[in-house]
């Protein structure tokens, strides 16, 4: 594009937001620097009867990995989505996100300083999106209609995200441009700031193959890995209740566990899927539960069958006894009584067993 459609479009924004003599556009910089604060006043007035202007507008390009460092602590964080799948961020802070509120809700820019323990609500990001979708829009109509081809038009709102990092990991691509914007808004001039990050092709195309983009990808890909949930549940053993004495338990009551359940607990996954059989003892001391992984096609092929605790190499702990009568079971302490239930074979053992004390459990180390 030549200079002389360049100026043509700031004649354009400007001829536009005549009206609104506080409107400043900088002097220097690309096309898309001079002309984006005088067509967001235009739009903001057009679109909302809202008076804004933008004091201040740098640009920066910006690589994927040093997007976070770049990101405001606190704010608003909003996703943007553009066409094929490009994103972008925007993020503004409270006294913008309290302005627009002010203008939308109640007609006028009141200028109270806003709280700064508000956290920002999906309301808020649902009110403030759609102020700057409008302000997108218009710059999108703009700059195609004088063929600048450096604004990367089509973003919009998507969804708003939790902080800085969320937003880092959801940016697609590896070369953005951060446009920084001191804004003032509302007859009051409430001083408020905002960020948009933005792709840019030429940044993207220039570093995708190269190796600082790769390594990018790959601690980009790293960290998504790592954030994503894996749950691991040690179950000890599983009880069956009536629902009466479910909704009857209290802190105190006492859960029946045979003592052979010890040896015979399970890592599970969701969906009560397992993963491994484990034997619960003690190690340091502290509660361990050592897992008994299967043996493998080989290992089962030269050594004779074993049971699970041979295979784990676990000292067994000592079998329930088959009678209450035993030496052990009259010198066991006495335990909280348990809830009313059906005798159980092995109700003697639950009574001899005494949880806080480790020197019941089996060393793992």
């Amino acid at each position: 594009m030549g200079e002389m459609q360049r100026q043509a479009l700031l004649r354009k924004s400007n001829d536009a937001s005549r009206g609104n003599s506080a409107v400043a556009a900088p002097s220097t910089g690309s096309a898309v620097e001079r002309g984006l604060p005088l067509i967001f006043a235009r739009a903001a007035e057009d679109c909302f009867a809202l008076p804004l202007l933008v004091t201040t507008l740098s640009a920066k390009a910006l690589r994927i990995e040093d997007i976070q460092q770049a990101l405001p602590e606190s704010g608003l964080y909003m996703l943007l989505e553009g066409p094929q799948g490009a994103t972008g961020g925007l993020i503004v802070d409270l006294a913008t996100v309290c302005a627009v509120l002010e203008h939308l809700t109640m007609g006028r820019v009141l200028g109270r300083d806003p709280d700064p323990d508000r956290l920002p609500t999906a309301v808020d990001a649902a009110l403030v999106s759609s102020v700057f979708d409008a302000l997108l829009q218009s710059s999108d109509d703009t700059f195609a209609q004088n063929d600048i081809e450096e604004w990367p038009a089509g973003h919009r709102f998507g969804s708003m995200v939790e902080d800085a990092r969320t937003l880092m990991l959801s940016l697609a691509g590896t070369g953005f441009t951060s446009f920084d914007l001191d804004l003032s808004i509302g007859a009051a001039n409430v001083a408020c700031r905002a960020k948009m990050i933005l792709p840019n092709e030429d940044l993207a195309q220039q570093d995708e193959h190269s190796p600082e983009a790769l390594a990018a990808k790959a601690a980009l890909f790293r960290e998504n890995v790592m954030l994503a949930p894996a749950e691991l549940n040690a179950v000890l053993h599983r009880i069956t209740l009536p629902f009466d004495k479910l909704a009857a338990l209290k802190v105190g009551d006492t859960l029946e566990i045979p003592l052979s359940a010890l040896q015979n607990c399970a890592l599970e996954i969701h969906q009560n899927e397992t993963i491994s059989k484990a034997a619960l003892g003690q190690m340091n001391g502290q509660r361990a539960i050592k897992l008994i992984l299967p043996a493998s096609p080989a290992e089962t092929s030269d050594q004779p069958e074993a049971g699970p605790t041979e295979t784990a190499n676990i000292t067994p702990l000592p079998t329930a006894p088959q009678t209450p009568e035993t030496a052990e079971t009259k010198k066991a302490p006495p335990v909280a009584e348990p809830l009313p239930s059906t005798p159980d074979p092995e109700q003697a053992a639950i009574e001899n067993l005494d949880i806080d004390d480790l020197d019941q459990l089996t060393d793992l180390s």
